[in-house]
């Protein structure tokens, strides 16, 4: 039998605001604690919603959070990140993609 196990984890709340990046912090390392508690390595998948909620105006100050957050949440022990764009977003990928850091 095969299969995968995992979180995803994403920073958007219902208001249409960012979850305090801190507490954000604090989820993705309780769940790495969790992961070690358990001995079970599932996945960590964190998102941000900087693009998506359109909380931080101009594209360049939606990117730099966004990678900003990105590299918090890899450094807090994410396995995987990621952000989520609007429909006409995609072009912002590679700059996302090319400003966070790797982890191994």
């Amino acid at each position: 039998m095969a299969g995968a196990v995992g979180f995803n984890i994403e920073d958007g709340l219902p208001d249409g605001t960012l979850n305090p990046l801190d507490q954000q912090l604090d989820k993705i390392k309780g769940l790495c604690q969790l992961k070690q508690e358990l001995d079970i390595d599932f996945v960590i998948n964190a998102r941000t919603c900087a693009y998506w909620l359109n909380v931080a105006g101009e594209e360049e100050k939606k990117l730099q959070m966004a990678i900003e957050r990105g590299n918090a949440f890899a450094e807090a022990g994410a396995d995987c990140v990621f952000c989520s764009w609007r429909n006409g977003q995609n072009n912002c990928g590679k700059a996302y993609s090319s400003g966070i850091k790797s982890t191994d």
